[in-house]
């Protein structure tokens, strides 16, 4: 208690919370309750925390975008933008309109500011149709639904499959270019199936 005290006084925040919080878990093992100050630890510990957070420094191409940290409905602020955060892991909810929304998982470190330079992807629309309609839709392995169907994509090429009972499969691998959406139309071509003849014969002796 009383190092957690000196480490508090000096602004040592990383030695007063680890000091204050083995001191409450030393006096909980020994005498089985929390000590009778607990409230004025907690508040020390809070304030010592203050003082352990770390300089976040965030920049997206474009900037603009909105920041959310560990709870993507609590916004915290714009790019470019500085923020102090504490110690540990975070995860970064990043918003920009016209762009695909970036989730980003960081580690915190006391003593260590950190800066992020991120590029957002911007959206680009696929729309693929078909003749006849409802056909299921595949992009790389992932189903996304029936024609007709627009899905939201970053740039890159994509493995297409498109399938629909009755039809010949069709496979197709399409590219999508910053700034230029894509619009893709097929015909169906109806399967044909071989038929067969089952003959049978009554043999006389």
């Amino acid at each position: 208690y009383n190092i957690a005290k000196c480490y508090e006084r000096m602004g040592e925040s990383s030695g007063c919370v680890e000091s204050y919080k083995a001191y409450l878990v030393s006096y909980l093992d020994t005498k089985g309750q929390n000590p009778p100050d607990l409230a004025d630890i907690e508040n020390s510990i809070a304030k010592c925390q203050i003082g352990m957070r770390v300089l976040l420094n965030l920049v997206t191409h474009p900037p603009g975008a909105s920041v959310a940290i560990d709870d993507a409905d609590k916004l915290v602020g714009q790019t470019p933008l500085e923020l102090p955060v504490s110690p540990g892991t975070h995860t970064l909810f990043i918003t920009l309109e016209g762009h695909l929304p970036m989730e980003r998982q960081i580690q915190v470190m006391t003593g260590h500011p950190l800066t992020l330079d991120l590029k957002l992807a911007p959206e680009l629309s696929l729309t693929v149709e078909t003749e006849p309609a409802g056909a299921m839709i595949t992009l790389s392995g992932v189903s996304h639904g029936q024609t007709p169907l627009t899905v939201v994509r970053k740039p890159g090429e994509y493995q297409v499959e498109i399938t629909l009972e009755g039809y010949v499969p069709i496979q197709t691998k399409v590219n999508l270019v910053q700034g230029e959406p894509m619009r893709i139309r097929f015909t169906l071509e109806e399967e044909r199936h071989v038929g067969r003849v089952k003959v049978s014969a009554n043999v006389r002796k």
